[in-house]
């Protein structure tokens, strides 16, 4: 469409203009009244803390959203605000007011936990948290201040100070020797140091190892109930040992006068085989090849096959027979 350079072009350009004004003024407005991208939560806080409209929102640390709406509800406050659609809040989600720098500026913390959704995408009060406000401190300091008695505070400080002084000669000692404890501790800070690390690297050790140190619990569990359950078989056998020992005392003292002498032989007998105990080694040596000779001699028949030359003499067969000569 052609415009005319007219008054009634010139119009029109105008009316034109305001309409796209008001178009972007109206998206613009839509997008900051409905965020796009955003969920809206209320959080039930005790007091601001000093929080204001517009102030960030941060989930571990990171800006997610801001704050839209604060208001008053009865005895505590209603902060509405807003949180990316990709953040779930679970039934236990806890909302703290921080403080982000020392100008007074505030940031709106929330931590998302537990399973579920809240319940009308509200935060309790009990799940929320504000920090300190300095002004209530001062006033609650205030109101202290005017019920306190004076003069009684005054007695109490002189009494104390008159008891200082009258045990000035005690209370000078303890002063210094917390002065030398202080003097020893921090000569020795290195040496704290590392037992605390040295403490530190032990309780690491028993954390990384509690698996272990659970399983080594468990199967000592298992022993004693076992132990437990055989304890009348236990206590049955003490007795029956405790019987027996009895029963071998009784006889050790019946035949003392018999067991001392055949202990004195055993002993006289074991005495001689060490004495000898390298002749009976030749002997066993010798006994194997004397054994194998024998039965070679008489394992052909019933008579001795052995041949022993100059057993006898020569003259002997000719005296037999009468014909020597």
């Amino acid at each position: 469409m052609k415009l005319a350079k007219t008054p009634q072009g010139y119009r029109r350009i105008g009316l034109i203009g305001l309409a796209v004004v008001a178009l972007l003024a109206g998206l613009i407005a839509a997008t900051s009244t409905f965020p796009f991208g955003k969920e809206t939560y209320t959080a039930e806080l005790e007091h601001t803390a000093g929080l204001r409209v517009g102030e960030e929102v941060q989930v571990a640390g990171v800006g997610v959203g801001e704050v839209q709406k604060i208001e008053l509800d009865g005895k505590h406050v209603k902060v509405q605000f807003t949180v990316d659609k990709s953040i779930d809040l679970g039934r236990d989600t806890t909302v703290e007011v921080k403080v982000a720098t020392l100008l007074g500026t505030h940031f709106l913390l929330v931590s998302p936990q537990g399973g579920g959704e809240l319940k009308s995408q509200t935060v309790p009060l009990a799940q929320t948290r504000v920090p300190f406000n300095l002004q209530d401190v001062i006033n609650e300091t205030g109101d202290l201040s005017q019920r306190l008695d004076v003069d009684t505070i005054s007695k109490a400080l002189n009494e104390v100070a008159r008891t200082m002084s009258a045990t000035s000669e005690e209370f000078l000692p303890a002063l210094e020797g917390i002065s030398s404890l202080s003097k020893v501790l921090a000569r020795r800070s290195e040496e704290i140091g590392t037992l605390l690390d040295s403490t530190s690297s032990f309780s690491d050790q028993l954390a990384g190892n509690t698996d272990d140190i659970t399983g080594l619990m468990r199967q000592s569990n298992v022993l004693l109930t076992a132990l437990l359950s055989r304890r009348q078989d236990l206590h049955e056998m003490l007795v029956d040992l405790r019987s027996l020992g009895q029963e071998l005392t009784t006889l050790f003292k019946q035949n003392r006068g018999k067991v001392g002498p055949m202990l004195d032989s055993l002993n006289a007998t074991i005495d001689l085989l060490t004495r000898n105990h390298k002749t009976l080694g030749q002997v066993a040596d010798m006994l194997g090849p004397t054994a194998r000779y024998l039965a070679n001699a008489t394992g052909a028949g019933s008579w001795l096959d052995q041949y022993m030359p100059e057993m006898t003499p020569d003259g002997l067969r000719c005296i037999q027979e009468g014909n020597c000569r």
